[in-house]
């Protein structure tokens, strides 16, 4: 291992050495104007890139170019290439035909070293989209009813401009679904993450890139959405809506970006549960039964403003910041003419004996109000070789309070009622710290070495109290405290090189150190623990042809608890059920290899197997007096292999102009997946197969009119000790844009097939015990949207601002709504 780290370290000592020109001019059009912001390119003779940079504002350029023979080229979206230098002048290459207007454009997905590719802004079907609709274009990537997200069957972190977003479930669908697709410019998705990512995250990372790439002034996209449905059967209206405002402003030494977003939803669910579990009497074993049928009203809402400013102090040197606040509020209750319902039965000799019947009225409420602020610099060494050195420094912090009301009335037969009201309070408090230092240059014309320093601490305060009032007698108020604090230190290097015009690899280490501190106050109670581990990558990637790439990955990744599976609180789900974290929850460690194959724009194809140790899930119990309890504990081991195939934009009914293919009017977008898993701990084996398909039929009729149909199922899986059953769903949208006044018009109908519910039951419980849920959510909406996008786009240089793993880790217990 000393070798390996030794051999990088020197790769890196060359880089620094290797000789080099200075070369300088200016790009500008026919009439004589500036172009900036245009790429120039140096190759080898064979065509490889070696180096390059981009023009400034003025269309100026300077770079520093190897000694040996090379080429030199300038290029920009719309212009021909031009070659020679140093001073070129490029011709427009729009060609007006009629009323048709073709230009040059990237593809629609691309390899890039290792990750794939969706450029969405090259997309017609970005115009009037949402995030969510075109994350699940996105090669192998699936998001279920409840906003999870996966890419080749495994679970992934979600990133916006290279930071994890920290949210999930319904806080993550609604961002998705709150964000403008004309304010994204891409979608990286990167199976196994390279050892610049933190070792978090057993799937890899999808980044989606927004637009920061405005020209000079003001611009911006302004997007509304409102709908509802009425469902008989609950003689309700729920409705939905959103606003989301983006603006731009940029000058020669700023630019400064905002958002405000806010989405609210409001539906409702049915839940039935209940729980099998034997009752020693003396030398008798008695079965019993425990059934429960509730319903649920639930609203959401999330509100998020961000602002951001870039200050460009010299062409070598950029200060900026980033400020953040998301707050999510969600309420859930049953209403006053539904109350939750549950029996209690017991086998005679001559049937079943009701021995309790009960009645709850529950309430959960959660109001999460958050504040993330980054500050970052960046200073730029040499633009020709992109030698820069980042700095972040991060500070989050985020305040949840929820509360969990249980008023339960017990009729035992033959005996009068009795009432158990619980009133539950908690608070948590969670603040993370965080510095890194990231550092990259090129060397050897195509290689790009980079490697980095992080810090984070995380400090979280959870109180809760407990008010309970039993038979109309208050009791003395119970009260729990749970602190946890948690240091992670990670050095990081990885090399990767363009070799020739059909191979390019890649390596990587990342070392991290844990310590954590678990302290539950109440019950004097201390878990600490340290652990130092070695996060080794590797990718390699051939393609043989323009249209044809192969490639093969390998990472090591880590999963650490989310805090509110530590925090050892109770929520409770009805009378008898209710859920609890565990601070003696261990990390789960995953290998993964990955064999992807591509093929043009069109097709992608992934092969994988993992293997999983500590696997983290809940486990039902069923206690003695007959409660079900759920912990989340170590499962023991999991592996998978299985295949993924993906069809992007299949042109079924193409669409020439000028005797060449230019989209189509009749598109498929399709992505199934087939997995096999292996699920083993010291007590219980299951191997299970599992699969899903889901596909969009998207119509580009004349007069910029889209129509779109999409679909998806899921097969039954098992994970742990878990059986989910499958699911499927259908959505139906219409899309009319008027161009160039920037206004896009939409009509969208989801869970068109109104079949949004589930079931679920436990696999492994002790013999005469079983538990089981069913769910039903009321979620069909009809909605009607407008966005009114205004300004103009231009490329300029993304930066490499900083990332927090810590904070998605925040996660939420379970709600109803989500699974």
């Amino acid at each position: 291992m000393q070798r390996y780290i030794f051999s990088l370290l020197l790769l890196a000592a060359l880089c620094l050495s290797v000789s080099a020109e200075t070369l300088s001019g200016k790009v500008t059009d026919a009439q004589g104007n500036p172009i900036p912001y245009a790429t120039i390119s140096v190759l080898a003779q064979d065509s490889a890139l070696l180096t390059g940079t981009i023009t400034d504002e003025t269309g100026q350029y300077r770079l520093e170019t190897p000694a040996t023979p090379h080429i030199v080229q300038a290029s920009f979206i719309g212009y021909h290439t031009a070659f020679g230098g140093p001073d070129f002048v490029l011709r427009e290459e729009t060609e007006q035909l009629g009323e048709v207007e073709v230009k040059a454009k990237r593809p629609l997905v691309e390899r890039q070293m290792d990750k794939l590719v969706l450029n969405v802004s090259s997309s017609p079907f970005a115009l009037g989209s949402n995030g969510k609709d075109l994350l699940k274009k996105a090669p192998g990537v699936n998001i279920d009813k409840d906003g999870n997200v996966t890419v080749n069957g495994k679970s992934v972190q979600v990133y916006i401009d290279g930071r994890p977003s920290h949210l999930n479930g319904e806080q993550l669908k609604a961002m998705l679904e709150g964000t403008d697709g004309s304010t994204i410019e891409k979608i990286e998705i990167i199976s196994n993450p390279s050892a610049k990512y933190d070792a978090a995250g057993q799937g890899g990372i999808i980044n989606i890139k927004t637009k920061r790439n405005m020209m000079q002034g003001l611009n911006g996209t302004l997007s509304a959405a409102y709908g509802g449905m009425y469902f008989g059967a609950k003689k309700r209206y729920f409705q939905q809506d959103f606003v989301s405002l983006n603006l731009n402003y940029r000058t020669e030494k700023t630019y400064t970006y905002m958002q405000l977003t806010q989405v609210y939803a409001d539906g409702a669910a049915s839940l039935e549960a209940g729980a099998d579990y034997p009752v020693i009497s003396g030398t008798d074993t008695i079965a019993h039964k425990r059934v429960s049928r509730s319903e649920y009203d639930y609203s959401f809402q999330y509100y998020m403003a961000k602002i951001g400013n870039d200050w460009f102090i010299d062409k070598k040197n950029t200060l900026g910041f980033i400020l953040n606040i998301p707050v999510m509020k969600m309420n859930q209750k049953a209403p006053e003419t539904a109350l939750s319902r549950g029996w209690t039965v017991q086998q005679t000799a001559l049937g079943w004996d009701t021995l309790e019947t009960n009645s709850s009225a529950t309430g959960i409420g959660m109001l999460a109000p958050q504040y993330t602020a980054n500050l970052n610099y960046t200073h730029v060494f040499s633009d020709s070789l992109e030698r820069e050195l980042t700095a972040n420094v991060d500070y989050n912090r985020y305040n949840t309070h929820n509360t969990n009301a249980q008023h339960n009335t017990f009729r035992p037969a033959g005996s009068s009622d009795s009432t158990a009201w619980l009133d539950i309070d908690t608070r948590q408090t969670m603040s993370i710290y965080s510095a890194k230092l990231d550092f990259q240059t090129r060397f050897w014309g195509t290689g790009m070495l980079e490697a980095g320093a992080k810090w984070a601490l995380s400090a979280t305060d959870n109180r809760m109290t407990t008010d309970s009032v039993l038979n109309n007698l208050p009791r003395p108020t119970a009260h729990s405290d749970f602190d946890y604090r948690e240091h992670v230190a990670a050095l990081y290097i990885t090399a990767g090189r363009q070799f020739g015009k059909h191979w390019n690899a890649k390596l990587g280490l990342r070392g991290e150190y844990t310590f954590s501190h678990g302290n539950w106050i109440t019950a004097d109670s201390v878990t600490e623990r340290s652990y130092f581990n070695l996060f080794p990558t590797a990718f390699v990637g051939y393609n043989p042809t323009d249209k044809w790439g192969l490639s093969l990955s390998y990472t090591r990744r880590i999963d650490r608890p989310g805090y509110y599976q530590l925090n050892p609180f109770v929520t409770y789900v009805d009378a008898h059920a209710y859920m609890e974290g565990n601070p003696g929850l261990m990390p789960q460690f995953t290998h993964s290899l990955e064999w992807q194959t591509n093929y043009s724009q069109y097709v992608s194809l992934a092969v994988g197997f993992s293997h999983t140790k500590g696997t983290m899930t809940q486990r039902m119990s069923v206690l003695p007096n007959g409660d079900t309890r759920i912990r989340w504990e170590n499962f023991g081991t999991q592996m998978q292999v299985g295949a993924n195939i993906t069809l992007t934009e299949i042109p079924i009914v193409p669409k020439y102009e000028n005797h060449q293919l230019a989209g189509a009017w009749l598109a498929l977008t399709a992505n199934a997946g087939y997995y096999y898993k292996m699920n083993r701990s010291d007590d219980f084996r299951r191997n299970n197969h599992f699969g899903y398909v889901s596909a969009t039929l998207s119509s580009y009729l004349p007069k910029d009119w889209t129509l779109s149909l999409d679909g998806y199922w899921y097969s039954p899986n098992i994970n742990g000790y878990e059986y989910s059953s499958g699911f499927y769903g259908m959505g139906f949208a219409v899309r009319k844009t008027y161009m160039p006044k920037g206004l896009i018009f939409g009509l969208q109908v989801q869970d068109l097939l109104r079949s949004s519910h589930w079931s679920s039951h436990s696999l492994y419980l002790p013999e005469g015990q079983y538990t089981w849920t069913r769910q039903t959510n009321y979620q069909q909406r009809v909605m009607l949207s407008l966005t009114w996008m205004f300004g103009q786009m231009q490329y300029t240089k993304r930066r490499n601002v900083g990332n927090v793993e810590e904070a998605s880790r925040l996660g939420s217990g379970s709600s109803l709504g989500t699974k």
